[in-house]
């Protein structure tokens, strides 16, 4: 004779029920960033507006980008900021110069074609950077570090409005260094609080992203001034 198959009544845990409905909707359009909104604020307006907020209300911010499946709005605020970092490397450059008493004796035709290629180069850069730190955090997701994978295009645009702190890079000495503290600050916390990575994980990407960039660019640099040196020798 067989037995009746035994029947295991469905266990309704609150507390696990609450974990599996938690589940963000990561491209959740927002109410709009103020850069994507720049046609009502101004170019100007709505760049300093954006930057301020990504500042002092980074994740409010982040949670109203209105098209996270597109990079077109990210991109030009990224380029805004990479142009500011441009005018803080020539600012400096040129107090340098001064200090040196080399200024004087500079050609302003020369002048003109090196502040040109720093904000090229800066520009470049900051791009440069996105992507680098875009590739990582695609790793980590696959690796186990992410709640839920993040689309590739919504780590460019949130990595993006993370450099809104490079408002302060052309203040001249400790400008720049603060705007380079507080993305770092921003990128982990975007990490964390936007993209649903884990908290050990958004560190270490943040420290490996940051620390690449500057070895990279310190690199670069140095290499541009030996072969600047040379050719001017």
């Amino acid at each position: 004779m067989s037995k009746a198959p035994i029947t295991v009544p469905e266990v309704d845990i609150p507390s696990l029920r609450k974990k599996q409905t938690q589940r963000i909707d990561l491209m959740k359009p927002g109410g709009g960033t103020p850069w994507e909104d720049r046609g009502s604020h101004g170019l100007i307006g709505a760049f300093v507006r954006t930057c301020f907020g990504m500042m002092f209300r980074p994740v409010a911010n982040l949670w109203s980008i209105r098209r996270p499946e597109t990079r077109s709005d990210a991109s030009a605020f990224a380029l805004v900021c990479g142009m500011l970092w441009g005018v803080s490397w020539i600012i400096h450059s040129l107090l340098i110069q001064w200090r040196s008493g080399e200024l004087a004796q500079e050609a302003l035709l020369t002048l003109i074609l090196v502040a040109i290629f720093q904000l090229v180069i800066a520009s470049v850069a900051v791009f440069l950077f996105l992507r680098f730190t875009r590739t990582l955090v695609v790793t980590l997701v696959a690796g186990g570090d992410a709640r839920q994978q993040a689309p590739a295009t919504l780590i460019h645009n949130v990595y993006a409005y993370c450099l809104g702190p490079s408002l302060l890079a052309p203040i001249p000495i400790l400008g720049p260094l603060a705007a380079g503290a507080w993305i770092v600050v921003l990128l982990i916390v975007a990490a964390i609080h936007r993209l649903e990575v884990k908290f050990s994980g958004a560190i270490v990407c943040t420290l490996l992203a940051v620390g690449a960039a500057a070895g990279i660019g310190a690199g670069v640099y140095f290499a541009a001034r030996v072969a600047w040196w040379v050719a001017t020798f």
